[in-house]
């Protein structure tokens, strides 16, 4: 309850803070001018992807964790960005708030910037340090690229004046922590109707979403890609270690394990079909499972836990389908699914009105169960089992459909073209307040 007033108090004079910024909402408080109204977006197949380079820029993204500390899905894409737009000649800085922190260090060839952790509240990481740290790289960027949610960036974004242009990530919808929502709303609002340009990963989720559906907002799309480039080549000794321990043929899920991730699900289907599953990840839910789970009594079920790159490719080579059965909208697309597809392996999602069903076509690429449905699950899981030729089908299914939308060249190039446009000194097309 202490937890829940002080972050309702902070949010509260957040606001109000920012509203004596505004005044009265419709001063800019970076000095652009506001009222523009631009021409609507192009539908996302008619979309440019050039990535020609104009001129070289400095990228800054900005997010709450990146790697070593945490994995994820929105992770994995800025470290995406980063090495793809970094290769056509931009430089890119990830700035991060870490536990760690603060210190500077090079991954993949990447600068990133941490400011000190200071706590957590509700999955949004605080860090009253970096803000000074945050318009210290703004001095260097020529962009500020943000990706959303993350609450404390739009209090940086208006704390710091941005002056230069900026862009948002949609990644996903504020889904479980609705009561805070009421005193984050004004904020948010003000935050995604000030910056350049928003970007949804997928046209399901951009059209499902009430919040990306207002008379003054027009997100462009462009779907979350990945570069089989950036992962391991080389995986022997990981074959070998995962065929120890947990065979062939399996149901692998892979990801943070979060409450949306339907995985009581996944493992009541498991249990009572009888089914091998690894389970590779850790996160808050691992103590609630084994506290309500007697694995003993289930020799089918593996925990692999947190595993480095190499073993994680070893297990989607080993594994008989991908599974990911979130339930959620807070699960807006779904990166293993297209790691799942970038290996040739059928994939089995739920439909929570997200971007996963815009990765795995029922019946083309893999199978759609109802979300938190059980026996929905495992008569996926089933059907999978019981036809080894259809599943190997949907397979080479997943990864035509991997190269034809979802490389990491492609966002990469779809993204370095919204850049370019910046660069050309041309607005995003979007309607502004």
């Amino acid at each position: 309850m202490l937890v829940k007033q002080l972050t309702k108090t902070a949010f509260k004079r957040l606001i109000n803070y920012q509203a004596q910024l505004f005044d009265g909402g419709l001063t800019a408080v970076d000095g652009r001018e506001r009222g523009i109204k631009a021409s609507a977006l192009e539908p996302e197949s008619n979309q440019t992807t050039e990535s020609k380079l104009v001129r070289p820029l400095k990228i800054l993204q900005v997010y709450r964790a990146y790697h070593p500390d945490t994995e994820g899905g929105v992770v994995q894409v800025i470290r995406q960005l980063a090495i793809g737009l970094n290769n056509l000649g931009h430089t890119v800085r990830v700035f991060v708030p870490s536990q760690t922190g603060p210190k500077i260090y090079d991954l993949d060839g990447v600068n990133v910037v941490t400011s000190k952790l200071d706590f957590e509240v509700a999955s949004c990481s605080f860090t009253f340090s970096g803000i000074a740290e945050f318009q210290r790289q703004l001095e260097w960027a020529d962009l500020v690229h943000y990706h959303f949610p993350w609450p404390f960036a739009d209090m940086l974004h208006f704390l710091s004046d941005v002056s230069i242009p900026s862009l948002v990530t949609y990644h996903s919808d504020i889904v479980r922590q609705k009561y805070l929502l009421p005193f984050y709303d004004p904020l948010m609002k003000r935050f995604l109707n000030r910056v350049d340009c928003i970007v949804a990963t997928s046209t399901q989720y951009a059209n499902s979403s009430k919040f990306l559906n207002g008379p003054t907002i027009k997100p462009r799309t462009i779907p979350i890609g990945i570069d089989e480039d950036t992962y391991p080549q080389k995986y022997d000794d990981a074959l070998d270690d995962v065929r120890q321990s947990f065979g062939e043929d399996f149901f692998l899920f892979v990801g943070v394990l979060r409450y949306y991730k339907g995985l009581d699900v996944m493992l009541d289907a498991a249990i009572s079909g009888n089914f091998k599953v690894v389970i590779a990840g850790s996160g808050p839910e691992l103590t609630r499972l084994n506290q309500k789970y007697d694995f003993k009594k289930s020799p089918q079920v593996h925990f692999a836990g947190h595993v480095p790159e190499e073993t994680k490719m070893a297990l989607y080579k080993l594994c008989k389908a991908v599974v990911l059965p979130s339930f959620s909208r807070a699960e807006a697309f779904g990166v293993t699914l297209l790691e799942g597809a970038m290996m040739s392996k059928p994939l089995i999602s739920a439909n929570p009105e997200s971007g996963s069903s815009y990765v795995n076509v029922d019946g083309l690429t893999g199978l759609v169960a109802a979300p938190n449905d059980v026996q929905s699950l495992k008569q996926a899981m089933q059907r999978l089992q019981d036809n080894p030729d259809w599943a190997r089908q949907l397979g080479d299914n997943a990864r035509a459909r991997y190269e034809e939308k979802f490389t990491g060249s492609k966002m990469v190039a779809s993204y370095a073209a919204v850049y370019n446009e910046f660069a050309r000194e041309e607005r995003c097309s979007r309607e502004l307040l």
